[in-house]
């Protein structure tokens, strides 16, 4: 698992790395929490290769 906090950080986790934190769901659980927390700046659509339109960050 690679955790980003750009610019100042990235940081790789190993299974025993992420155990001490309650493992790889519950730092997935967090961090998915934790960009939920943020306010959206911009969005745009983008099409995949599907032709599903998917909605990313600017």
């Amino acid at each position: 698992m690679i955790a980003l906090d750009l610019p100042d950080t990235v940081t790789v986790f190993s299974h025993n790395n992420a155990n001490k934190f309650g493992g790889f769901e519950a730092l997935r659980t967090q961090g998915i929490a934790n960009l939920r927390g943020l306010e959206v700046e911009k969005t745009k659509p983008s099409l995949r290769r599907e032709g599903v339109v998917a909605w990313g960050y600017e």
